[in-house]
């Protein structure tokens, strides 16, 4: 049995569907509070940005749907939240076949920790050392509120989060930073409501996304033949 561990904290992963997300670039803006390149410069993770040019340039092109990568060991941390909506916001994880488990909630503080060992031939997660419980292999984050509005964003959402690569570490650490409001609609698109660092995840690439989703039209079509005949 090989196992996996993420780490993490007031975060969240979410899923329904293989709908993949944009590769375009998301426009991040200034706003009013610490700006997301100054919480990157001040996360001690190695980010030396000088204003917000080069971080709208170094997203990744793909984050919407992640995997445990092939590491024995993985991390998630809370490096800051700045939302006012922080008291009722909850992260977790939920994989293509809307299986969702809630990491943290509420307002958990910068550096709580979560564990999740994952078990990759028998497609199960276990949570702090708890019971083992199915997980697909395939799975997105999520930020949710059934307070202040009632929302609930995903990593596979059009730019509602965005991700980073570590920069001089291994090549399963990244950062992700979540918008709290509609992007569309009345967010001030500065992405530091939620910041989080992760390793031992890796993004999934859009086109082999995109190649299981249609494996799974493929499937469906086959049924609806055999169904016809």
């Amino acid at each position: 049995m090989k196992k996996r561990f993420l780490t993490g904290a007031v975060i969240a992963l979410a899923g329904i569907g293989l709908a993949a997300g944009s590769s375009l670039a998301t426009t991040i803006n200034e706003g009013n509070e610490t700006a997301l390149w100054q919480v990157l410069n001040d996360s001690g993770l190695g980010f030396t940005y000088a204003d917000n040019t080069a971080l709208n340039n170094d997203q990744l092109p793909d984050d919407a749907w992640w995997t445990f990568a092939d590491t024995t060991d993985a991390s998630a941390m809370m490096i800051i939240e700045i939302a006012g909506y922080s008291p009722n916001n909850v992260f977790g994880i939920e994989d293509r076949t809307g299986r969702a488990y809630e990491l943290f909630q509420g307002a958990d503080t910068s550096d709580a920790t979560v564990s999740i060992s994952y078990d990759a031939t028998n497609h199960a997660i276990a949570i702090d050392n708890g019971a083992w419980q199915t997980f697909d292999t395939a799975f997105r984050f999520y930020l949710s509120n059934t307070v202040n509005g009632s929302f609930t964003w995903y990593s596979t959402d059009d730019d509602q989060m965005v991700a980073f690569q570590i920069p001089n570490n291994d090549p399963d650490d990244y950062v992700l930073a979540f918008e709290d409001l509609d992007y569309n609609s009345g967010s001030d698109r500065d992405f530091n409501d939620m910041v989080i660092k992760v390793d031992g995840v890796e993004p999934v690439p859009e086109p082999a996304t995109m190649l299981l989703f249609g494996a799974g039209i493929a499937g469906l079509a086959g049924v609806v033949r055999r169904k016809k005949s």
